[in-house]
């Protein structure tokens, strides 16, 4: 567990474990992205320690180190977050019981394995990313993965 201010960052990884171990994920998951799993898992034992080190939680430079670890885990939780909600949110529209079928849609794909990627630079860099991920470059791909959908949204109305 933790204090009580790591409600958020827990909350972030269990979902984010939650979305990459799910029934039927082992079929589901592209085997490119899915040998990196033990590297996400890694990055996400990292990040958990990086948020509780401190030596001992009732000696004041503890508490400090606490403290700090939790701010700059909400700063990279606060990079992190616009692009994971725009996946989620992407993906939960497309499995809505009255969304049209769109088959595979690869540039969402790459956008959320790119997310991915950007989680395991901002919070355990030391891992390196399989692919070149920025802001920037997943602002991109969400613009092409929107394109794309927009494209076969307006092909299967025509």
């Amino acid at each position: 567990q933790g204090p009580k201010a790591w409600t958020s960052s827990i909350a972030d990884m269990r979902e984010q474990l939650h979305a990459l171990v799910y029934p039927g994920f082992l079929t589901a998951t592209p085997w490119k992205w899915l040998r990196q799993y033990p590297r996400y898992l890694q990055a996400l034992s990292i990040r958990l320690e990086k948020l509780a080190a401190a030596p001992a939680l009732h000696s004041p430079p503890a508490a400090a180190a606490l403290a700090d670890g939790h701010a700059r885990d909400q700063r990279a939780l606060e990079q992190v977050l616009p692009f994971w909600r725009a996946w989620r949110e992407a993906d939960a529209a497309a499995r809505a019981p009255n969304a049209p079928d769109l088959g595979e849609e690869p540039e969402l794909d790459e956008f959320r394995w790119m997310v991915e990627e950007f989680r395991v630079s901002v919070f355990a860099q030391n891992l390196q990313t399989l692919v070149p991920v920025s802001s920037k470059r997943l602002l991109a791909q969400w613009d092409k993965a929107r394109t794309a959908r927009e494209r076969l949204v307006a092909t299967l109305g025509a």
